[in-house]
């Protein structure tokens, strides 16, 4: 298409700054109905044309354009924390016992989950 037969809304975006506005705004399209998808919500396109005249010649526009894109909003849940012996907060709870610590003996009570074949026979009546 031929710039100098530029002659609607359409056909401005086409052309406008090489063609890089049209491709801008199908990237933006894009990334826009992603991130409604993974964050829900709302967003918005604006695209701008603004319009002067060029006081030098009566038969010429000067034109520009403006793009805002306003993403959905990222969604930040509730975090529960715990408080630790000093005041501070942490992710886990100070008294829980980590899963591989080595225990001392005496440190906590153990309790056997399945007894052993030996202690299953030896049930007196």
């Amino acid at each position: 298409m031929r710039e100098e037969n530029v002659n609607g809304f359409v056909n401005i975006i086409q052309v406008r700054d090489g063609g890089e506005l049209e491709k801008e705004l199908d990237a933006e399209l894009r990334k826009m109905n992603k991130l409604i998808r993974i964050r829900g919500g709302s967003g918005k396109i604006a695209l701008t044309i603004n319009f002067k005249e060029d006081r030098n010649y009566s038969n010429v526009v000067i034109i520009a354009h403006e793009l805002k894109v306003s993403p959905p909003p990222k969604k930040v849940y509730p975090e529960m924390m715990f408080v630790d012996p000093t005041g501070g907060l942490v992710k886990d709870s100070p008294e829980q016992i980590e899963m591989f610590d080595e225990l001392e003996p005496g440190d906590e009570k153990v309790t056997r989950l399945h007894s052993t074949t030996e202690e299953k026979n030896d049930v007196s009546d």
